[in-house]
């Protein structure tokens, strides 16, 4: 594990979301759908300190996809002001430290320096318009 941004720990990439210090319970609850703008994104913050977990979720049209908030390339956060993780005409997750994009709907990055690597996805469920952790 290594420090990221504001001293958290952040994990490996290949270690599940579920085992970097501080994150969620499955089954939390996030909020409403109505929480995220359509098209947009909302981020998440779990524990503190060290153990602080960061994640957000997107939405666009019928997509709603999470993901744990680290660049693939070098762990940084991805936005660098509060909910702005889409680029200018939000058709991308764009990370503000080197430019990578990111589809919306899987978190595969298309453009930047983590070409052909992926956003770690966080499992979420749509119950009604109560988005919460997946159970499995």
């Amino acid at each position: 594990m290594g420090r990221g941004s504001a001293g958290r720990v952040t994990a490996p990439m290949d270690t599940p979301w579920n085992l970097w210090p501080g994150a969620p319970a499955r089954g939390t609850v996030l909020g409403t759908l109505d929480d995220i703008p359509n098209p947009g994104a909302k981020g998440f913050v779990f524990g503190e300190g060290t153990a602080q977990f960061d994640m957000f979720v997107v939405r666009k049209d019928n997509t709603v996809a999470a993901y744990v908030n680290s660049c693939p390339h070098i762990g940084t956060p991805l936005e660098f002001m509060k909910d702005k993780f889409l680029n200018a005409d939000s058709t991308s997750i764009v990370c503000s430290t080197h430019g990578a994009h990111f589809r919306i709907e899987d978190g595969f990055c298309f453009k930047g320096p983590c070409r052909d690597k992926s956003l770690q996805p966080v499992p979420i469920i749509l119950e009604g318009l109560t988005l919460r952790i997946a159970e499995d």
